[in-house]
């Protein structure tokens, strides 16, 4: 079962006029910039079953859990500046990444090198030292006593990897089917009479979702606590979205993803 879009309709039982109801951008493969990070190769191309990206990753080296030195990735600049976003009121910022693992996936079926995938909202790129904004994703830990999906930790943009913090709960790799993640920020600005006007992100969320195979194959989600702060930047940079993949562990089989990525950005001026 592929999910190939995600669709968001705002209903209204009233006779109320509905507000309008923020959109959401799926990104295609010419938007983003590939950056194969430590990695000998990492391509990018066109999905299938119903996907519109795939991208395949060699076990060259050991990128870690989303290591920010070694990881491949996928940029998109949405050029939208860090001083636009200042200017408004309030800023809201989700990415939705949807793929489709299930239990016959190769991805389970490599210990050595454990494959792990990722999202970030960043003022430059992944790789590019950003001064604000948090990333996260998770982690297909077949190195774990029972195998299973570790969610990992919301990073600031001054981290240099994630980290596990337990698995995606319900979640059963032998039955379930792994369909992605989500992840929220919430703006904040400030000034100073040092640094003048700066944006940054107040929170982040995050939370994975499967296809739970005991409860009539309905999609459950798994929300993590949120992360609080993050940094601030002086009008530098434009906001930028992306996907990251690394590998945890060297000398294991290269691995494929098809998945669509989406955000949706909501300004309140």
């Amino acid at each position: 079962m592929a999910i190939a879009k995600v669709n968001f309709q705002l209903v209204n039982d009233t006779n109320a006029a509905a507000p309008a109801a923020s959109a959401w951008t799926e990104l295609q493969v010419a938007d983003f910039v590939a950056n194969s990070g430590g990695h000998t190769s990492f391509t990018h191309g066109a999905g299938s079953n119903g996907f519109t990206n795939r991208v395949v990753l060699d076990a060259s080296i050991s990128s870690g859990i989303l290591s920010t030195a070694n990881s491949a990735y996928l940029d998109y600049d949405t050029g939208i500046n860090m001083s636009d976003l200042y200017d408004n009121k309030t800023v809201a910022l989700s990415i939705m990444l949807t793929c489709n693992v299930a239990p016959a996936n190769a991805i389970w079926a490599d210990g050595t090198s454990k494959f792990c995938v990722g999202t970030y909202g960043f003022n430059t790129t992944f790789g590019g030292g950003p001064a604000m904004g948090f990333f996260t994703g998770v982690n297909f830990n077949l190195a774990f006593s029972i195998p299973n999906i570790h969610q990992c930790a919301i990073k600031r943009s001054s981290d240099t990897a994630a980290n596990g913090v337990g698995t995606v709960a319900g979640f059963v790799p032998t039955a379930d089917t792994f369909v992605g993640f989500r992840q929220c920020f919430t703006g904040r600005k400030v000034f100073t009479s040092a640094n003048g006007n700066q944006f940054g992100f107040a929170q982040s969320d995050t939370g994975g979702q499967y296809i739970d195979s005991s409860l009539s194959n309905n999609v459950q989600d798994s929300t993590q606590h949120p992360q609080l702060v993050s940094g601030l930047t002086s009008a530098a940079g434009n906001l930028h979205i992306g996907a990251i993949f690394s590998q945890n562990g060297t000398g294991g089989s290269a691995k494929t993803l098809d998945f669509n990525l989406y955000y949706a950005l909501a300004q309140l001026s």
